[in-house]
């Protein structure tokens, strides 16, 4: 905390000059606070009630609301902290109670302030109501040093009643100060000063009351200190300033040497479980009972639609199975799909055939439902609503035919269980980062836990029965043909078959997409023109550009399905501009 020397006599001026000063103006589609008053009530026992009235200028923005960070703890020059917490009565804006959530993490208070699911515009008059027990202190000798007015034992009020972190401009500030006694001979100096931290601007003062003024708008980063110190006689009770050693701070050499003895213990006891981990997941292992899969070459596909295939094999129908679909009734002639200047996937419907399957009319239905071409883009609530039914019919069907093993993954639960408690572990042991002790056992363990668990997660196959393996293993014998020897694959088809270039690949296309081999696949057809392309309904401008064009398919529909999600976010911390209190805040 800065000496008590800075103090100077306060500049006296009219109400008029403050009213008719202000040297910068906005737009009126900037954000910005018009005018911030802050009415503080010092009372006889020692306790501060701040009332901050913040006239917050959205401009054209629609916000929530806003932030407010308050400082609770600040570091003196000592190394202890002065500790000042507060206490919030209530928030209103525009008259009117206002939601907000309070958190404090022993350094800040932060208050977000607003409703989530409702949104402002234009200007919006908020008032916070607060109480800060311990914002009074008495001066030490280093206090008074060459100020023959204040001796030992005085009170002091040194508050940044505007903090340096509002991270918009303030075009006015007005301060007025109420104390427990008229009495002005108890009041032995008081001084405003304002702009960025160190400055010793001066504030507007009125000789009629205790009130200051910016003489100019505040830009972000500035501030605004009161330093008031009265005779110990106006308060009730003795006033004394609280402090502490506060928290440790994060790695310091401090935290560190506390942390490194269990650091080295936590390390052998998370070695000792994690070969405990390891040892019951190996014996487990071998008396796993389950079907082996053989990933044999084979060169026929597996029977059933691609959406039906990726729902036995992966347990779901995802962005890549719907996209295969689409390619799929493209190559039957039933919709015709490109991709355009934005990167969204475009389907037109052609023409209905008997052959479509009831999930895929499901799916054209929904597509079409208003027209027969439509533009995916952005996320559609019906696509996703009846992508998650097919996707749950046919896993249903798939299981019920024997060919996914409906409890094959009970052989992880218990992986998963130590997987979700270790992550439990690991997020505690973030919070006990301040407390070292804690920390140097929790953490190594924790990470130890994590670790063996994702490694049985991830080695633990599936529970297999003789026909979901041999479904598994046509598939991926397979995917192999189609993989390593996909030259071959087309040689056999093609002789098999008697088709074109164009319908081979056309055919198998989808499969290639859900098997993600698209690359290899198209990497055998370098023959095909672009004319080969469109006629399996799929439009592109060159024959590289396919692979692009069904990545971009992929993702539009991925993000069609994929409910979006908003967050909220917080404001950043900092000094304050000499005092104690201050902070700063910002919309939201």
């Amino acid at each position: 905390m800065r000496s008590i020397s800075r103090v100077l006599v306060s500049t006296l001026t009219t109400l008029m000059i403050l009213v008719g000063q202000s040297s910068v103006s906005y737009a009126q589609d900037i954000e910005r606070i018009d005018e911030f008053t802050i009415d503080v009530g010092i009372s006889a026992i020692g306790e501060v009630q701040i009332v901050e009235t913040i006239t917050y200028n959205f401009g054209d923005l629609e916000k929530h609301g806003i932030f407010r960070e308050i400082p609770v703890r600040d570091k003196l020059d000592s190394g202890d902290y002065w500790v000042h917490p507060i206490e919030v009565n209530s928030i209103t804006r525009n008259g009117a109670t206002e939601i907000y959530s309070e958190s404090q993490d022993g350094y800040w208070a932060s208050l977000m302030i607003g409703d989530p699911d409702v949104f402002v515009t234009g200007v919006q008059t908020y008032k916070i109501n607060y109480i800060v027990k311990g914002a009074l202190f008495t001066l030490g000798e280093n206090d008074i040093t060459n100020n023959p007015t204040l001796k030992v034992g005085d009170v002091s009020f040194y508050w940044d009643v505007i903090g340096d972190q509002w991270q918009v401009p303030i075009e006015q500030v007005v301060v007025n100060i109420n104390l427990p006694s008229a009495d002005s001979s108890l009041v032995l100096t008081e001084n405003c000063i304002f702009g960025v931290p160190g400055s010793e601007s001066q504030c507007l003062s009125l000789s009629s009351s205790r009130t200051w003024a910016s003489n100019r708008a505040l830009q972000p980063g500035e501030s605004m200190t009161i330093s008031m110190q009265m005779s110990p006689a106006l308060f009730d009770v003795e006033i004394f300033q609280v402090t502490d050693e506060g928290f440790i701070e994060v790695f310091s050499g401090e935290w560190l040497e506390i942390v490194k003895p269990n650091l080295l213990i936590g390390s052998l006891l998370g070695a000792a479980i994690f070969g405990a981990i390891m040892f019951f997941w190996r014996r487990r292992l071998g008396r796993l009972q389950t079907s082996k899969v053989l990933e044999v070459l084979r060169f026929d596909p597996p029977l059933g639609h691609v959406a039906e295939i990726s729902a036995a094999w992966k347990g779901s129908v995802d962005a890549r199975a719907i996209t295969a679909t689409l390619v799929d009734l493209a190559a039957r002639g039933v919709v015709e799909i490109q991709v355009n200047e934005d990167k969204n996937i475009v389907v037109k419907q052609k023409e209905s055939r008997p052959d479509i399957r009831g999930f895929e009319q499901d799916l054209l239905n929904t597509l079409f439902r208003s027209s027969s071409q439509v533009t995916i883009e952005g996320y559609d609530a019906e696509i996703a609503g009846v992508s998650q039914t097919i996707s749950a019919n046919l896993v249903k069907l798939a299981e019920e035919s024997g060919i996914r093993n409906v409890t094959g993954s009970r052989s992880r639960t218990s992986s998963i269980i130590g997987l979700v408690l270790s992550i439990f572990f690991l997020a505690f042991s973030s919070i006990a980062l301040g407390a070292p002790e804690v920390f140097g056992l929790v953490f190594p363990i924790s990470l130890a836990m994590f670790i063996g668990f994702l490694l049985q997660t991830i080695k633990t196959p599936r529970i297999e029965t003789p026909k979901s393996a041999e479904f598994l293993s046509h598939l991926l014998g397979f995917r192999k043909a189609m993989d390593t020897d996909s030259g071959a694959l087309r040689r056999k088809f093609a002789q098999e078959s008697g088709l074109t270039s164009g319908n081979i690949f056309a055919a198998l296309l989808p499969i290639a997409i859900i098997l993600e081999l698209e690359d290899s696949w198209l990497a055998n057809f370098v023959d095909l023109s672009v004319e080969d392309i469109a006629s399996s309904g799929i439009h592109v401008s060159s024959v590289s550009s396919l692979q692009h064009s069904i990545q971009q398919s992929r993702d539009a529909l991925a993000v069609a399905m994929t409910s979006p999600t908003s967050s909220g976010s917080g404001s950043s911390g900092g000094s304050s501009g000499g005092g104690g209190g201050g902070g700063g805040g910002r919309s939201w």
